[in-house]
């Protein structure tokens, strides 16, 4: 799997989220941090990094991110009204557990 250059929404900015968004900078993602928590505790060096944004505190736009895929954390439920418009705009949706399988 290739993600040099692809946008990425993570949804979830807990242990696992910051995991996931650390490997795929490190990949070259763009990624899209995205938590209801308006001040979650993320690592500094995310806000120095020219590839990292984030959406805390609300609900991330689909139409404006326009990602090429989101990893879900398994505690976010899949009926959210965005993940909705992603799947019904032809965006992928998988779990961390999935990112990691496809990249074993």
């Amino acid at each position: 799997m290739d993600i040099q250059s692809k946008k990425v929404l993570v949804i979830g900015a807990a242990r696992s989220g910051i995991k996931t968004t650390e490997f795929l900078l490190s990949k070259g993602a763009t990624v899209y941090l995205n938590d209801q928590k308006e001040n979650p505790e993320i690592p500094g060096s995310f806000s120095a990094h020219e590839n990292f944004h984030s959406i805390f505190g609300m609900e991330p736009d689909i139409s404006q991110i326009s990602p090429d895929f989101i990893v879900v954390s398994p505690a976010v439920p899949l009926d959210k009204e965005y993940l909705i418009l992603a799947k019904e705009k032809g965006i992928e949706i998988i779990s961390e557990l999935e990112l990691s399988y496809r990249f074993a």
